[in-house]
């Protein structure tokens, strides 16, 4: 028997490697998601989002250049 993917829980990745799977789909509190990318809560205490969102690295590469 096989699951179909609907019965699957969907599981979300923060980039620390911390995971998380929801039965519903959706994101526990705490969680940001934005443009195919999620992170943790922690990592949104820190400010993760916002460095990678609105930087992403291009100012570690335009250093480098």
């Amino acid at each position: 028997m096989r699951l179909s993917a609907a019965s699957q829980p969907a599981s979300f990745e923060c980039s620390c490697g911390n995971e998380h799977r929801a039965a519903d789909g959706l994101l526990p509190m705490g969680w940001t998601a934005r443009h195919g990318a999620c992170w943790c809560p922690d990592c949104t205490r820190s400010g993760a989002p916002a460095r990678q969102l609105l930087h992403g690295g291009t100012r570690q590469r335009r250093r480098a250049a």
